[in-house]
């Protein structure tokens, strides 16, 4: 990644400045980074996920990426009501910014902790980040979660048509609601 340290920090305050500003009727800041990756934006209220929505493929400018992720993991997610404007100070944001994304031909490939793993099959997607399924023993379980997050059955990563994807990640986030920014998973 050529962006700094410090860029990646910006980036998650990019996240929740452009939440701050639609709550504010007002513009997205203009794009500083034009580099492309797929991101994930989280946002977390009480240390649960509160919105969660990403754009794997880098089909954007990083800058439009992050402000329209944020903004659909705050008001698009089917999974959550839409934050409200005296939520935003009790939540925090956390960014994945995705790298190396390529299909795979064996389940061998996977290594827990650091793929994440994307699972598509006829309009079905399903994805983890590489530390979301922490409590995952096997690859195998791990390929479930995803079918199950995919509205798939458990099992489905097994059929010949599924299209399973793998991609590193670095994470950023929030220490609390507006505070600083750490690195808590580096591309190895």
């Amino acid at each position: 990644m050529t962006l700094s340290l410090e860029d990646k920090k910006g980036l998650v305050k990019l996240a929740r400045k452009s939440i701050s500003l639609y709550f504010d009727n007002k513009e997205a800041e203009k794009p500083k980074y034009f580099e492309r990756f797929g991101v994930f934006v989280n946002i977390e209220k009480n240390n649960k996920v509160r919105g969660s929505i990403g754009f794997p493929d880098p089909i954007m400018p990083l800058a439009q990426a992050v402000t329209d992720g944020a903004r659909c993991a705050a008001f698009l997610d089917p999974k959550f009501q839409p934050l409200k404007k005296e939520e935003l100070n009790e939540v925090t944001f956390q960014l994945s910014l995705m790298t190396n994304l390529h299909e795979i031909k064996s389940i061998n490939e996977i290594k827990l902790g650091k793929h994440g793993i994307i699972i598509e099959y006829t309009g079905y997607k399903g994805l983890m980040l590489p530390h979301e399924y922490k409590e995952a023993t096997s690859i195998e379980e791990a390929l479930s979660m995803v079918c199950k997050k995919a509205d798939l059955p458990e099992d489905f990563w097994k059929e010949s048509p599924c299209k399973i994807t793998i991609f590193e990640s670095e994470v950023y986030k929030e220490t609390e609601p507006n505070g600083d920014v750490i690195q808590i998973i580096k591309l190895s």
